[in-house]
């Protein structure tokens, strides 16, 4: 059953916190650290009190019994128990508490791209517990390897007729490059670019920084490859992308 619901209907504004909140949750796939609700979410309200105006929303909106964002308390993180995701968005799932520093691109000789990333998990180590039961033992971290393949259209880095767009030629570039790349004169093309890989791995920040006093372009993330000069069609027919630990 699909159901569309306007914000009038709700009784609420598009810009209010609760959507905003929702939108936040959208955009990190259903689970989001809770100092990362501080930056993006407007307001002075805590996170807490900030989720439990949208709680509030979703159980006015769906009578199911239960709470529909949980609170993991040892990752300090929210995550909702159902599927969210923006509009349109088949990008690549990336884990909570992921940056841009923690990926890398790797250019492969068959003309796919391994892309790989640290997943970072935190929890308690045992320990003695409180007069609550939680334990107090200490914080430890470890991480995993995720690996998932798409195709170069998937990702948006081709167009029609099976070449690559503006901004693939300039991604592959940029890993055939080593992460940095000379201005010239494309300013737009590297914003798209920066702008596309945001909206695939659901990530904030700039994945590429223009460096004014070496006239390059730097990735944030690694990046290498593999294969020879970069052309102006097709690399490869899949994207590998790859989460190392």
């Amino acid at each position: 059953t699909v159901r569309e619901i306007a914000f009038a209907d709700l009784g609420i504004e598009q810009g209010s916190q609760p959507i905003q909140m929702l939108k936040c949750l959208a955009a990190a796939r259903g689970t989001i650290d809770a100092e990362r609700i501080k930056e993006l979410v407007t307001g002075a309200s805590l996170p807490k009190a900030r989720v439990l105006r949208l709680r509030q929303l979703l159980q006015s909106l769906i009578e199911i019994d239960g709470d529909p964002i949980e609170f993991k308390r040892k990752a300090a993180m929210y995550s909702c128990r159902f599927d969210i995701r923006l509009a349109g968005d088949d990008g690549f799932r990336t884990p909570a508490g992921a940056t841009w520093l923690d990926f890398t691109f790797h250019e492969r000789a068959d003309g796919r791209i391994a892309v790989s990333l640290l997943e970072k998990r935190r929890f308690r180590g045992y320990g003695s517990k409180d007069d609550a039961g939680n334990s107090t033992g200490e914080v430890v971290e470890d991480s995993q390897t995720i690996t998932r393949v798409y195709s170069l259209d998937e990702i948006g880095l081709r167009g029609r007729r099976e070449q690559l767009t503006a901004e693939g030629v300039a991604f592959v570039k940029l890993l055939r490059a080593g992460g940095t790349t000379p201005l010239a004169g494309n300013e737009m093309v590297m914003i798209k670019l920066a702008e596309l890989l945001r909206e695939w791995t659901g990530l904030p920040g700039e994945p590429i920084q223009m460096a004014k006093a070496s006239r390059k372009w730097t990735a944030v993330f690694a990046c290498s490859s593999a294969a020879g000069a970069p052309r102006g069609t097709t690399t490869g027919a899949d994207v590998t992308v790859t989460a190392r630990g």
